[in-house]
């Protein structure tokens, strides 16, 4: 009898798979979907992080774009801003964004370094260090932003980034 059963077993198991086989492949699929869906999930997470940073570097282009036409029409006028902050939030579909400025003069501590240096160089540095004041000024304008799909999130809640610029008085 014997006999029998293994040669019974042997010829159906020669018409399809075991069920260690079947379990040993499931197990692979699994893991191949897993891993598959995790990279998805982080690739969609990175997409929706670069299209707000995108967006956000839009409006930051355009602001402050505004703000230096402002700033040289006002010097077309004669007028050379001393110092001048301002802030706001976008309006319509980007309210999530807030912009904010501040322009202020460049100062240079030429006289501090050279401290140790003879009175006419002194004159100098405080002569240049004076030029540079009424002719330059630094613009640091900043956006932020908060995420509204994950208010939760308290890692990043607010994405911000910076940009300085200078603008220069040729008059």
């Amino acid at each position: 009898m014997n006999r029998f059963l293994l040669k019974h077993i042997k010829r159906l198991s020669a018409f399809g798979f075991s069920l260690l086989e079947i379990m040993i492949a499931m197990g692979i699929l699994a893991t191949a979907v897993l891993t598959f869906m995790s990279q998805v999930e982080v690739s969609s997470q990175v997409a929706y992080e670069d299209e707000q940073l995108l967006r956000a570097t839009v409006l930051a282009q355009n602001k402050l774009g505004e703000i230096e036409r402002e700033i040289y029409f006002d010097m077309d006028r004669g007028k050379f801003p001393d110092e001048k902050e301002d802030s706001g939030v976008f309006e319509g579909e980007n309210d999530l964004y807030r912009w904010s400025y501040e322009l202020k003069k460049v100062e240079l501590p030429l006289e501090t370094m050279l401290q140790g240096g003879t009175e006419t160089s002194r004159k100098i540095a405080k002569q240049k260090s004076d030029e540079v004041k009424k002719r330059f000024r630094e613009l640091r304008f900043k956006i932020e932003w908060s995420d509204p799909d994950n208010p939760e999130d308290k890692r990043e809640k607010e994405k911000q980034f910076e940009i300085v610029t200078h603008v220069i008085n040729f008059k």
